[in-house]
């Protein structure tokens, strides 16, 4: 099991945070050590970045990197500064919804 401790010492002496903890997929609200490492990522002064949604939607992120498109639920605003990052979908993929 993860050591919660030591996480909440690291999140205090970084500058940045990459969250990719829970994709699109996840299903209700984290839960659990889930909820917990979401809850000390929020409380950091760390710059959050988070990787195409953030994790259930609970990280307040300050930057979003949207895999291919943005996703829905994304316009809630805690992704931040969304950027979307090409990766060779077809165009016809990319205004899906």
């Amino acid at each position: 099991e993860m050591d919660l401790a030591d996480l909440k010492i690291s999140l205090q002496n970084t500058d940045a945070v990459v969250d990719a903890l829970l994709g699109i997929g996840a299903e209700g609200a984290p839960r659990g050590i889930y909820k917990e490492i979401i809850d000390l990522i929020n409380k950091s002064a760390a710059i959050k970045i988070s990787i195409d949604v953030p994790s259930g939607f609970e990280v307040k992120a300050d930057y979003t990197y949207a895999c291919g498109f943005i996703k829905e639920g994304c316009a809630a605003g805690n992704c931040g500064k969304i950027k979307i990052l090409d990766i060779g979908l077809p165009e016809e993929l990319k205004n899906f919804k």
